[in-house]
């Protein structure tokens, strides 16, 4: 839809104890208009006083302009945040309703807009680059499966998947314009994080780097181990209630600031674990040719189990040598528990799928000067939150593609995966050194 073409026709109607008004039309600075669907509630009580927006972006449903998921071909075109304007002018025009009562957004903090009150952020990465790349390695399969399935306009859109496959490093196109205009140190707003254990695929990383990045004196971090729980589980909505209000409110007590600034629901089975090896000791051989049902990665355990119970909680890191004939290489880290019988304890993934690691890293070796810019060199795996008992055990996968049990939309296989690139032999030397942090309670 272009900006001279004729907008859709502003209907009302009751749903679901909102007053439901459909595309109401926000202007932009760059001159398109965004479409939006107004929900008010029918008492002041209802729902927190909540008037809910519901805004299309550029090119979907009755928006004007072309569809760029997050901005990215715009963001280069501006040298500046596309999708963070946006949200910018959403909010201020929010802001002037005579039913405004404190706008929630998120790129939009870092635009300081005045009528920001607050930021509630569910399972949200926070580095578009890491999200797409993850230790520098494309995740083809998801972003392809994600725009082509979900994004189901053909016409008038940015190819997403080819900007992500080509822009390959942090201070090209895109991602550099990114990294100099997005910076979560310019949050101050009141911040309400929400994420969980089971998601480390996509959105954990991102919401424990912005809860540590961002400014705000006024900030929590909710993690569980369930998709859903944040969202309709009562003490949470109770506690999203509260903090969307606080702003306004913290002088007069509304119990916001009663909560725990840290909420975190723990697995049961964790431990802290160093190991040390001379720098002569054996040698592990693993072969990557191309990949398919041949290639297999490499299986390690502990000798022998835990003799005592504690929580694993906090930041591990594995160092690794490692040398390979190919151009480069990929590492995939897993980490799984053990219970007590041998067999592995398997979790319940962020859309019901089991899950049978508690954490996982991923590292493109020729990515390790970027990787350690944003992140310390060795730390490739993600944050895990999870008990050990006493005659449980560990054990670590190692190798150049995702172990077999991952869904496939989440494998990383195709996109610049080529043979020509990483095929050839990997040696990995053990005199490895894996760090977990134990607390003991």
């Amino acid at each position: 839809m272009s900006p001279t073409q004729l907008k859709y026709p502003v209907p009302t109607a009751d749903a679901a104890g909102y007053i439901r008004t459909k595309h109401l039309y926000i202007p932009m600075r760059d001159g398109i208009e965004l479409c939006a669907d107004l929900f008010l509630p029918f008492s002041a009580s209802k729902e927190y006083r909540y008037a809910l927006p519901r805004v299309d972006v550029c090119g979907i449903g009755g928006s004007q302009g072309r569809l760029d998921p997050f901005g990215l071909e715009r963001s280069v075109a501006i040298g500046a945040d596309a999708e963070g304007q946006d949200l910018y002018d959403v909010t201020e025009w929010a802001g002037v309703q005579p039913y405004y009562y404190g706008m929630v957004g998120y790129w939009a903090a870092i635009q300081k807009p005045p009528h920001l009150a607050c930021v509630l952020s569910y399972e949200s990465q926070c580095n578009m680059y890491h999200a797409a790349r993850r230790g520098g390695i494309y995740s083809n399969n998801f972003q392809s499966h994600w725009y082509n399935n979900i994004v189901e306009l053909t016409a008038n859109r940015v190819d997403y998947p080819k900007t992500l496959s080509t822009t390959e490093y942090p201070n090209e196109g895109v991602w550099a314009v990114f990294d100099r205009v997005r910076k979560l140190s310019d949050i101050q707003v009141p911040f309400y994080l929400a994420g969980n254990w089971t998601d480390p695929e996509l959105h954990l990383a991102g919401n424990i780097r912005a809860f540590n990045g961002i400014s705000s004196r006024y900030k929590w971090l909710e993690i569980t181990g369930n998709h859903l729980r944040a969202f309709y589980e009562p003490e949470d909505i109770e506690c999203k209630g509260n903090s969307s209000t606080t702003s306004c409110s913290i002088k007069k007590g509304n119990g916001m600031l009663d909560v725990p600034r840290h909420r975190i629901l723990q697995h049961h089975g964790k431990e802290t674990l160093t190991t040390t090896n001379p720098a002569d000791a054996p040698r592990a051989t693993f072969i990557t040719q191309g990949y398919g049902p041949e290639s297999q990665n490499i299986n390690l355990s502990l000798d022998s189990s835990f003799t005592e119970s504690f929580e694993l909680l906090g930041s591990p890191y594995l160092e690794l040598e490692v040398s390979t004939t190919a151009q480069d290489l990929d590492l995939f880290i897993y980490l799984r528990a053990i219970d007590a019988n041998g067999g592995i304890i398997v979790l319940r993934g962020n859309h019901g799928e089991p899950m049978n690691s508690f954490a996982r890293g991923y590292f493109c070796l020729s990515h390790r000067d970027e990787v350690a810019r944003n992140f310390a060199a060795k730390r490739i795996i993600d944050q895990p939150n999870i008990a050990r008992s006493e005659g449980q055990s560990l054990s670590l996968e190692i190798g150049h593609m995702n172990s077999p049990s991952t869904i496939p939309p989440m494998r990383h296989e195709g996109g610049d995966r080529t043979a020509q690139r990483f095929q050839g032999e990997n040696v990995l030397y053990s005199q490895a050194r894996l760090v977990l942090p134990r607390v003991h309670r």
